[in-house]
């Protein structure tokens, strides 16, 4: 995605030089104006020049990779790292393995998913797959409850 869209986000060098001399770079000034201050403001962008800003329709393309690609893949490796602690029977608590889970990765993925389970974005999910395990498993023990011959 980066690679598709690099001729709109890579942001040119702020200085060029001929013939010995340095010079600011029109180019530089032209592409830190033409962003929107919603993405980046320029003044930052003036004094902390970086390689690429990211524009909408890049950010979109990334979101759409990770829900079509890695949303699924993730989902099935996720699902067998989560240990529950059974020792009080009626409060049963259900917490992410997140050594489990660095060992059910490819090798060659795991500095990406060692720096990945360390975001806030992964918490919260992990936070939400929890939930729903918990509401599951409390519906079940209802069920099993109310199924139980009195």
């Amino acid at each position: 995605a980066i690679k598709e869209f690099e001729d709109t986000i890579l942001t040119p060098p702020m200085t060029i030089t001929k013939k010995g001399e340095t010079y600011q770079n029109p180019k530089f000034y032209d592409f830190i104006d033409q962003i929107s201050p919603f993405v980046r403001p320029s003044y930052y962008l003036r004094h902390h020049p970086s390689k690429y800003v990211f524009n909408p329709p890049l950010v979109e393309k990334i979101l759409s990779i990770f829900a079509m690609h890695f949303a699924p893949k993730l989902e099935v490796i996720i699902k067998a790292c989560f240990v529950t602690d059974s020792t009080d029977l009626a409060r049963p608590i259900t917490v992410f393995n997140k050594d489990l889970f660095l060992e059910s990765v490819d090798e060659s993925e795991k500095a990406f998913y060692s720096l990945f389970i360390g975001t806030s974005t992964f918490e919260q999910y992990c936070g939400r797959k929890t939930d729903e395990m918990q509401v599951v498993k409390a519906m079940m023990s209802d069920n099993h409850i109310q199924l139980k011959p009195k």
